[in-house]
């Protein structure tokens, strides 16, 4: 009558299943999740340097002023280089995540 809820795994690929690369399935994980964490901070760091301000003193030297302002967040090009680091690294995860599977349906075939 009630149907089997499944439960949310927070790991990439969680149904690909391996007897003898379980290595390099553990390595595709784990690139997976550094890409995925790579993208969401470019975006994070995006919005916040979107909406943030820079930081500015004055610096009193005798009779003059100086103004100086801080930029401490990235320029957005290096949100775009971060956002694509993360992307490669997600493709290369699933290249090998995919490389984990074929070898598992071949030897499903075999047996």
């Amino acid at each position: 009558m009630y149907r089997k809820v499944g439960v949310m795994k927070l790991y990439p690929y969680h149904k690909v299943n391996s007897d003898n690369l379980k290595s390099l399935l553990f390595v595709a994980r784990f690139i997976g999740m550094f890409g995925y964490v790579l993208m969401i901070s470019s975006i994070l760091l995006f919005i916040i340097n979107l909406f943030g301000s820079d930081t500015t003193s004055v610096i009193d030297v005798g009779e003059r002023s100086y103004t100086m302002t801080h930029e401490w967040e990235p320029q957005i090009s290096e949100h775009i280089i971060m956002f694509a680091f993360g992307v490669i690294a997600a493709a290369i995860a699933g290249f090998l995540a995919a490389m984990v599977s074929i070898e598992n349906s071949l030897k499903g075939k075999q047996e």
